[in-house]
Parts: C-alpha cells; sequence; structure tokens
C-alpha cells in the first residue's frame, strides 16, 4: 500500500510540474522533429521538462533505439525483487481482437544478446546477406534486445547506432527485406545478468541473465509495448541462416503448425551421445530457447507466467527452455508433448556446439549453435601426425580414419611401445586400399620427441 501511494503521490508531482511548464511559457521557437519544422515546442518549457526527467530519473532505464529518434525509456528491469513487487512482467492481454482498428502482424524477429556477445551479434548479419530472408515480403519487424542497459555500455550503443543508421539508409541487402527495427535495453541488474556454466552446482543465479531476458522480452512484447504481433522468433546471434529464403520458409511452417505455444527443435548434435540415457526427460525432450512463440497461446501464457512465479524459489536456476520442458511433462507424457501444442520444427535445428561442416547439414533453414568448419581440401598431399603419450589413444584416431573421408595419403604416429604393423584403410576410394603408415618410436632414441625424426623422413 505504502508503494502504491508513493507512486501515485510521485506521477502527482510529475503531472503537475508538465501543466505548470504549459501554462506559464510561450515563446514559440522552430525545432526540427524527424525531419520536418514545426512550432510546437518552447524553449523554456524544454528546460522544465528537462528538470521533470532529472526528477523522475528512478523510472527511466538507458537510451533506446526506434526508427530515427532515440528515446529514453522506463525501467522494465531493475533487480529481482523490484519485478516481483511491481508485476513488471505480467502478460497483458492483446487488446488486438477487441479492436479491429489496431492491425496483428504475424510474425516478429527478437534478437536477445548480452554485453558478451553484442559484437558476435552484429557480424551475424553478414550472413542475411549471403542467405537473403525473402523473396518480396518486407512486413517483418526486426527487435533487437540487449539484457544490460545501453547507459552503462556506450560503446555498445555507439555500435548499434550505427547498425540503425545503415538499416535506415538500406546499405545492406538485407535491410530491404524488414519494415522497422527496434532496439531497446531490457536494463537487468548487473547482479543478475549472469550466464555461468561451470556454476550450475554451487549458485542458483547461474543462468538469471538468460532467463529473466526472456521473460521480460516476452511480457513487452505480449503487451504491445512494440506493436501486436501473434508469434516472436527469438534468434540469438549464434542462430543463422543457412539457405535462402530462410524467413519465407519459417512464415510457412508457423501458417501450417497452426495455434502452437511452441515451435522449436530438439538438440541435433552428437555431444549427448555417449550420455544420452542418463539425462533427465526435461533436458533430453525440451525445445532450445531459439524458437517461435506464440504470445496467444494460453499454454504459453500460462507457462511463462509459471516461470515468473518460480523466479523466488530453486526453480529459477533451470534454463528457461528446459524449465518449460519440465512444466509441460508434469502432464503430458513425452509422446504427448506435440498434443500440448510443444511442436518440433522442420525450418529449425539446433546443434549446440557441435562441430560441423556445410556436408553435415540437413533440410533445415536456421541452425542454432553449430561451430562451423571448413570441409578437407580436395586434391591435397596432406600428411598426418599423430603423437600418442602411452595411453594408446592414437588406435582411435586410426579407427576413424578407416570411416570418414579425409585427404591424408600418409600417417606418422610418434610414440612409445608402438606396435611395429599398423594398418589403416583409405575410405573415399573406389577399391580401399591401405594408408601408408610411419611409426617414430621415441623410446628407441632417449630424449627425443620424435620431431626430429620426423623431419628427417619428410626431408
Amino acid at each position: 500500500m505504502r508503494l502504491l501511494s508513493s507512486n501515485i503521490y510521485k506521477i502527482f508531482i510529475i503531472f503537475s510540474l508538465l501543466l505548470f511548464s504549459q501554462n506559464i511559457f510561450s515563446y514559440p521557437q522552430n525545432i526540427r522533429i524527424n525531419g520536418k519544422m514545426t512550432r510546437s515546442s518552447y524553449l523554456p518549457k524544454k528546460i522544465i521538462l528537462s528538470l521533470v526527467s532529472i526528477v523522475a530519473s528512478g523510472y527511466v532505464c538507458a537510451e533506446d533505439l526506434h526508427k530515427d529518434s532515440f528515446e529514453l525509456t522506463k525501467n522494465t528491469t531493475s533487480s529481482l525483487k523490484h519485478l516481483e513487487q511491481n508485476n513488471l512482467f505480467h502478460v497483458k492481454e492483446k487488446k488486438s481482437h477487441l479492436n479491429e482498428s489496431i492491425s496483428t502482424k504475424p510474425l516478429m524477429i527478437a534478437r536477445t544478446f548480452s554485453y558478451n556477445d553484442a559484437s558476435k551479434l552484429l557480424k551475424s548479419f553478414k550472413q542475411w546477406n549471403t542467405y537473403l530472408p525473402n523473396k518480396e515480403d518486407q512486413d517483418t519487424t526486426l527487435l533487437l534486445y540487449f539484457s544490460g542497459s545501453f547507459k552503462d555500455y556506450p560503446r555498445i550503443l555507439k555500435e548499434f547506432k550505427k547498425l540503425q543508421y545503415h538499416f535506415q539508409s538500406k546499405t545492406e541487402p538485407w535491410h530491404h527485406f524488414f519494415s522497422d527495427l527496434i532496439i531497446k535495453d531490457a536494463c537487468l541488474d548487473p547482479k543478475l545478468d549472469i550466464y555461468k556454466p561451470l556454476e550450475q552446482d554451487t549458485n542458483l543465479n547461474w543462468v538469471s541473465g538468460p532467463n529473466l531476458h526472456f521473460q521480460s522480452l516476452l511480457s513487452r512484447v505480449s503487451s504491445g509495448e512494440f506493436g501486436f504481433f501473434e508469434h516472436v522468433f527469438l534468434m540469438e546471434g549464434d542462430s543463422e541462416p543457412v539457405k535462402e529464403y530462410w524467413l519465407d520458409a519459417l512464415k510457412q511452417e508457423i501458417s501450417e503448425q497452426g495455434d502452437f505455444a511452441v515451435l522449436g527443435s530438439y538438440y541435433q548434435g552428437d555431444n549427448w551421445a555417449n550420455f544420452i540415457n542418463v539425462l533427465p526427460e526435461g533436458l533430453k525432450y525440451h525445445l532450445n530457447g531459439n524458437a517461435v512463440y506464440n504470445i496467444n497461446n494460453p499454454l504459453f501464457k500460462s507457462t511463462l507466467s509459471r516461470l515468473v512465479e518460480e523466479n523466488q524459489s530453486e526453480k529459477k536456476a533451470t534454463a528457461y527452455d528446459v524449465r518449460i520442458a519440465e512444466i509441460l511433462l508434469e502432464d503430458a507424457s513425452i509422446e504427448e508433448l506435440a498434443r500440448f501444442d510443444y511442436k518440433e520444427s522442420k525450418v529449425i535445428s539446433n546443434y549446440a556446439s557441435t562441430y560441423m561442416t556445410k556436408d553435415n547439414l540437413g533440410d533445415e533453414y536456421i541452425a542454432h549453435g553449430r561451430v562451423n568448419r571448413q570441409t578437407w581440401p580436395e586434391d591435397e598431399n596432406i600428411d598426418l601426425v599423430v603423437t600418442d603419450f602411452g595411453d594408446n589413444k592414437y588406435k582411435t584416431i586410426l579407427r576413424d580414419l578407416e570411416v570418414v573421408s579425409h585427404p591424408f595419403k600418409r600417417v606418422y604416429i610418434i610414440g612409445e611401445d608402438l606396435e611395429t604393423e599398423i594398418y589403416v584403410s583409405k575410405s573415399g576410394l573406389e577399391n580401399l586400399t591401405r594408408l601408408p603408415t610411419v611409426t617414430i618410436p621415441t623410446n628407441e632414441k632417449p630424449g627425443s620427441t620424435g620431431i626430429e625424426i620426423l623431419e628427417i623422413l619428410l626431408e
């Protein structure tokens, strides 16, 4: 009650000052707003409004970028306690169904980033020129959503102002396929804007940054702050298009899937292969956070509210995308998840931290988290050198050489107690042949690393 009274009092003071400045000062002065001249502003009034802004600074977050104006925005997320007390993550009902004059767009692309990966996000747009988003459609809004506060990171703000300028000037091909670019900051508490996977067993807040960032994003979009949308595609900096017209393909899939809650990808990589059977079901069967969210779907809205409620519990130590799966699995079996509007995408694939070449990709248009590697050069005379430290792990490498395509013409093995006869089949040929293998036993020459022997052989 005290908090409510205090807020009403402050609003009353600000409103009174605005009325005071409006009625007393009457010296018109021409100014330029968005390229047009106007006489609707007064120099003394601007001074008073500046003082009002200082008085109200407790409600100000940081500099936001929208179209060609740079304006201050209200602080939506200053601390976890403040979020809970003021219910700033409350998901409001969209008014588009009540007011037909409010137009609703089918999709917004939201690209989230923190101070750690701002540069990576900016660089990722180069791929959008290689693989254009659409053929013709230009009705998609692009939101870039910073987890911190731009006022604390002026260099990041400067770089994104450059991006905003170039977008308005349409200097790159991909700029022509989006109707609007919005750049906002979430202003998360720096103490909570963290992601520390190595501390997940000791720190309940190890993933609080991504979790609160996600909640803030979806709540603000759902409120209609940026316009009204049916779906939001959360696309981090490490989600990249791998085929042309990827946005057309995504929109088509969204249309075909109907009223889903979440449309995304299960893990498609191979890093879990050795322990997949011991993983918790929520982790094993979760759709990665780089997904499409239907902000009007009742199941999604209730799940988002549940995530917010759990911010003060131990459940906050679970990544939001995994936690969504855990919540759904409380009432559904694994086989029933799709019927619960939790659907797998064929356009998006999650490869998180998987080493891949282009040849490893499937039919997807958007790949998340892959570690891109170049394919082997063709028709090159390359020798492979393998070192062994007495644990015979070189045998594993040699076995791999038998089942994968590679360009090596000869293998040198350096180590102790090596087998005298080693044969490796050279794959990729019509008739499998033996790959020439040379062993260099270092124990025959004390103190030798084997490198000098190899150098002599290569000469």
